[in-house]
């Protein structure tokens, strides 16, 4: 299992090998609300940030793959329009550079991402739902012998989203959105339990 902390909160989260999310439990008061469908914006906009799709074959300094994954979450007014909240992403992941860092075998990552979106957000006395595309640009920094995400950036734009409010079949009209998202995370220390 993966245990991450964010802000002196406990987010638990297990990733099979294929990427896919069997278990997210965070441990703080927005999750603890009777409607598990609350923390939708959540897990749609962290799951992603947290894996990425490795080859299934040996790559060296210079080699390209892509890869797929789909994070979806019920919500309860896109459940009645007879659709889900999620995010696809489609990501060109290349090598940059595979070095000695401590004595152990790093490699630095480059993603080029393609997203679709169709994710609830709150904000204040708002409630939205925005649906669009959108490409972002990350790096990651991996550590192959301890197999740990020593660091990873990504910033996604998407631009000219659809956007209505929560309950309401159709967009608002004469709106102008983007959206940008910026997620960067850093190892500090490594603990022995």
């Amino acid at each position: 299992m993966l245990r991450i902390t964010c802000s002196g909160d406990n987010l638990n989260v297990r990733i099979e090998p294929t990427g896919k999310v069997i278990q997210f439990d965070p441990d703080f008061q927005a999750y603890k609300v009777e409607r598990q469908d609350m923390v939708t914006d959540a897990f749609l906009y962290w799951m992603p940030e947290y894996c990425l799709v490795l080859p299934d074959h040996p790559v060296d300094e210079g080699d390209t793959w892509t890869g797929e994954l789909t994070f979806e979450r019920p919500f309860a007014t896109m459940d009645l329009m007879g659709k889900t909240a999620g995010v696809t992403f489609k990501s060109t992941y290349k090598v940059k550079k595979i070095k000695k860092k401590k004595g152990r075998q790093v490699v630095e990552i480059e993603e080029k991402r393609k997203i679709h979106c169709r994710i609830w957000m709150h904000i204040e006395v708002v409630s939205l739902i925005i649906e669009g595309e959108g490409t972002g640009h990350g790096k990651w920094e991996i550590d192959t012998d301890l197999g740990l995400v020593l660091s990873h950036e990504m910033k996604i734009g998407i631009g000219r989203p659809q956007v209505r409010q929560s309950g309401d079949w159709e967009p608002i009209g004469d709106i102008e959105a983007q959206i940008e998202l910026i997620f960067s995370r850093k190892l500090d220390k490594l603990e022995k339990e």
